[in-house]
């Protein structure tokens, strides 16, 4: 049991790791939230017809953006575990309220933060438990994903009939 707790401690990535994902993150959020922001009266058009989009991209980008982003939190600070989880709480309610507010909407929003907190302290625990290998790949999966969600998003939101 001793030594699965240290197996459990041994995780952590590179620091020049870290500081990419981080900044392809950041850089996928500020877009997020430029494009939002960009067309925030056709969200919220989109929210007045009750259109599932309006629900479903702060929950799915909130969860998979903090997930992503915490996860590698919880492997830098593996060693301090109860910051690691307060950092990635406050890091989660941060970004997934961020990427939530151009829809102008409390529910969305809501939903938004609720799924990114969940995902955020998901990304801590695994970040703070998996191996370091796979914690790379892992984190560069998620990356590709968090991309791959935000582009059909967009092209969705796009797609979307502005009356």
């Amino acid at each position: 049991m001793e030594r699965e707790m240290d197996h459990m401690h041994a995780s952590g990535v590179s620091w020049i790791f870290a500081i990419v994902i981080l900044f392809i993150c950041a850089l996928l959020v500020f877009h997020i939230v430029f494009t939002l922001w960009k067309q925030r009266s056709h969200l919220h058009r989109l929210s007045e017809q009750h259109s599932t989009i309006v629900h479903s991209l702060p929950m799915s980008l909130g969860m998979i953006s903090t997930m992503t982003i915490c996860m590698v939190i919880g492997a830098i600070m593996s060693h301090q575990l109860s910051a690691a989880y307060i950092v990635g709480l406050l890091a989660a309610v941060f970004v997934s309220g961020v990427i939530s507010f151009p829809f102008q909407d409390v529910i969305p929003l809501l939903d938004g933060i609720v799924a990114g907190t969940m995902g955020g302290l998901m990304g801590v625990m695994v970040g703070v438990m998996i191996p370091q290998i796979g914690l790379y790949t892992i984190v560069i999966l998620l990356t590709i994903l968090f991309a791959v969600t935000w582009v059909i998003m967009e092209r969705r939101i796009r797609s979307q009939p502005a009356k």
